[in-house]
């Protein structure tokens, strides 16, 4: 944890973090409590879980939200995180409703997981 996050998660409309921060911000071993906690404290629009190959867990006004990951061949899954992120912000920016955007936002996660390391990959394609 870095000193202060709880001043900069004040100012957060969609939180979307890996699976073990939402415990180590609230000290809630339970992720649905967790979640609970981290909206309750700082009013997010959403709070939500990254789960890995497992999907993402969220929390809305309206409740529970939660999307599967999608099934695909993994290969590697470097920044698949950071895909995850990127699409569920275009999401939001072209106003889809909060379960499509994640769902998005999984799938594409998992088409960045069908191939090797994006880490690696130049911008024309060509491995670097």
């Amino acid at each position: 944890m870095v000193p202060g996050i709880d001043k900069l998660l004040q100012h957060v409309d969609y939180f979307i973090g890996s699976s073990p921060f939402p415990e180590e911000v609230t000290g809630e071993k339970d992720p649905f409590r967790a979640l609970q906690a981290l909206r309750s404290e700082y009013g997010m629009t959403l709070a939500a879980m990254t789960l890995g190959h497992d999907g993402v867990l969220g929390l809305t006004r309206d409740g529970f939200l939660y999307d599967p990951a999608y099934e695909v061949e993994c290969v590697d899954t470097t920044c698949a995180g950071d895909v995850f992120r990127g699409a569920f912000a275009y999401a939001i920016l072209e106003a889809m409703p909060l379960p499509r955007a994640l769902s998005f936002a999984c799938a594409a996660a998992a088409l960045n997981c069908n191939r090797d390391g994006c880490a690696r990959r130049s911008r024309d394609g060509r491995e670097g």
